[in-house]
């Protein structure tokens, strides 16, 4: 009769895990080219990471949990510090209420 489906859908699924695992090891790669330009004692010293000599990818998990990213390669984008610095500023510009002050300055 064949082949069964099911095997051929465990097939396919080892296959999908294989890729997965893969391009996870990729990503990995790229982000410790990253990291070797992010001075980690910064981030241990004033945001109190923990010290983990010579582990690296620790290092690196850490540092995305902190900066709230899923991949250090995001940093490497070169539009990301103008979104940074533009959100930031709206935001800043909002919560402090400083668009009304300008407003009031101009005005005078």
């Amino acid at each position: 009769m064949g082949t069964s489906a099911a095997y051929w859908l465990n097939l396919q699924q080892a296959y999908d895990a294989l890729i997965v695992e893969f391009k996870s090891d990729q990503e990995l790669e790229q982000e410790r080219v990253v990291f070797e330009k992010i001075d980690y004692k910064y981030f241990r010293n004033n945001y109190m990471l923990p010290d983990l000599p010579r582990k690296i990818d620790e290092q690196i998990e850490r540092i995305r949990r902190f900066l709230d990213i899923a991949t250090l390669t995001v940093l490497k984008r070169p539009d990301m510090a103008a979104r940074f610095r533009s959100s930031s500023e709206n935001l800043t510009d909002e919560y402090f209420g400083l668009q009304d002050k300008r407003s009031d300055q101009k005005s005078r």
